[in-house]
């Protein structure tokens, strides 16, 4: 009998046996069709190398391994917000590790800046999406080091396995420069704002990124803030409040 984990807005949770082992059976809704209608693919690509395995899969519905360990997000609970940044480093290694061709439908960072892009358009000069948008096509313009990205890394995304380690879930599945993979981290885990919104951790984090995935510090930043943008401009469109994607772009923003 399948029992209900969790639900979001993106999708419905339940664990289930399969072959006598409990599994993850992830049913889409029809937001998370639209924000993570390549995960499949991505997973298929990753095979299990820093992601959960794709077990099973069919239009909007995924069977996934059992993970019987918590978020990453404990860590920074717990005052090892450190390690924790370092453990996604880890992961993104082992994802990045996927040289391979790169399935149909996944899409570049030029279509995932879109919403951020077309909202710029009619706001007035110095607004911080026309400003996290100048930004981002500098960023889109000179990529280098293309890889398959997961596309919404940050710590509620990576949970640990007793057998495995550390992996990711939920990828978007997206194309681009790998240091982007960085920038939804500094936004998280947004439960404990005291810890995440200084500039302190934001340099810290940047400088952890930077130093064990051997990119460019400044584009670390650069990246984050360009992704602040596009968040806020997300929750404008899902007519969400973006008070706190906006309040951490402008920190990122002295930074750089």
């Amino acid at each position: 009998m399948p029992f209900q984990l969790a639900s979001t807005h993106t999708s419905y949770i339940y664990r289930v046996t399969y072959l006598e082992q409990p599994a993850i059976l992830k049913i889409l809704t029809t937001k998370g069709r639209k924000f993570e209608a390549n995960g499949s693919s991505a997973l298929k690509c990753f095979h299990g190398h820093g992601a959960v395995k794709l077990i099973d899969f069919d239009v909007g519905a995924m069977l996934l391994e059992y993970l019987d360990g918590g978020e990453l997000s404990n860590l920074v609970k717990q005052g090892l917000d450190s390690r924790a940044a370092r453990i996604i480093c880890d992961v993104l290694d082992d994802l990045h590790r996927y040289a391979g061709e790169i399935p149909s439908g996944i899409q570049d960072l030029q279509h995932e800046f879109e919403s951020l892009f077309a909202r710029a358009r009619g706001e007035k000069t110095d607004s911080v999406f026309r400003n996290t948008a100048a930004v981002a096509e500098r960023l889109i313009s000179t990529e280098s080091n293309k890889r398959l990205l997961h596309g919404d890394i940050h710590h509620g995304n990576i949970l640990k396995s007793a057998s495995r380690g550390w992996v990711a879930i939920d990828p978007q599945g997206l194309f681009g420069e790998r240091t982007y993979d960085v920038a939804n981290s500094f936004f998280n885990p947004d439960e404990v704002p005291h810890v995440v919104a200084t500039r302190e951790r934001i340099d810290s984090l940047a400088t952890i990124f930077s130093e064990r995935l051997e990119v460019d510090k400044s584009r670390v930043l650069q990246f984050a803030y360009a992704h602040g943008g596009l968040s806020a401009s997300w929750h404008l469109d899902d007519g969400e409040n973006p008070q706190w994607r906006l309040r951490m772009t402008s920190l990122i923003e002295t930074l750089l």
